[in-house]
Formats: C-alpha cells, structure tokens, sequence
C-alpha cells in the first residue's frame, strides 16, 4: 500500500519529511530458538533515507514531543552510514550487535548466521542465550574445541 500524505502536517509527503518506521522480523518455522528474532525502529527521511535517531521529548508528557523521532546530527555519526540509533534500552552490550540500517536485504540471512557464531562459546559451543525464557539454542557442534591455546575470551560476547 502506498502512502502518499503527511498526516501530522496535513498536506502531501514531502522531501525533508520524518517517516517513522517499526517493525519485527519473524522466522519462519524455526527448527530451534524463537520466531521473533529483532524488534526495532528505524527513522526515514524523505530524500535522505534512513538515518540514525534519537528521541525528542518525554514520553506521556502532552506538552512535548512524547519521545518524537529526530535525526542524530552527522558530527555523532561515529560509524558514518551505519551508526545506529541513540540506545535507550540501557544495553549496550547489545547495541553494537544489531543490524546496520543500509545493510542490503540479501546480506540479512548471513548476518543472522554471523550472528549466531559471534555468540558461541568456542570451547563448549553453547549459546550465550541458551537458558533464557523461551530460548532454545542448542549446542553448535562445529565450533566445540576451537578456543587454541591463548584465548582471553570464550566468545566474542
């Protein structure tokens, strides 16, 4: 479905306008682990793209912006094009492990799978996950016994 009006100015979309964007991504029939994979939010602004965001004004609050989308200035744009948004979920051992914004669809599946061996322990092959509410990853038998000698990390979380 196209969408073709600002609702919030009242007149047709426009360059320069703020389109914010939520979505899950689900797996289909998982053999093992849980179906709802990544949650996010991603800011697009018409004739620009997608950019990193952070959120103006407080949530709940009527008066302000109610935690509103606005771009992170470029000066803050540490990783250029693939910075990510402002971390509000107080996990930044998580925030560097998740999906550029300009990554390429058919770089989504190798990345998943990436995702899977970056949390791997390499001695054991256990998931850094496994044993969470709802979790099921089993052990990954191709990379049990792979620490070598001189490790300083089981895995690279």
């Amino acid at each position: 479905r196209a969408f073709n009006y600002n609702i919030r100015e009242n007149r047709p979309i426009q360059v320069g306008d703020r389109m914010e964007i939520e979505m899950s991504q689900f797996l289909d029939s998982p053999p093992n682990g849980r179906e709802n994979y990544y949650g996010t939010v991603y800011l697009y602004i018409v004739g620009q793209g997608f950019v990193p965001w952070e959120a103006h004004g407080v949530f709940g609050d009527f008066s302000t912006e109610m935690e509103d989308s606005h771009p992170i200035d470029q000066s803050g744009w540490l990783g250029g094009k693939t910075t990510l948004p402002y971390n509000y979920s107080d996990e930044p051992d998580n925030h560097f492990m998740q999906m550029a914004t300009n990554l390429a669809p058919i770089n989504g599946q190798p990345f998943v799978l990436g995702r899977r061996l970056h949390h791997t322990d390499f001695g054991d092959g256990s998931h850094s996950e496994s044993g969470n509410p709802g979790v099921d990853n089993p052990i990954y038998t191709e990379m049990v016994g792979k620490l070598g000698g001189r490790y300083i990390n089981r895995s690279c979380v």
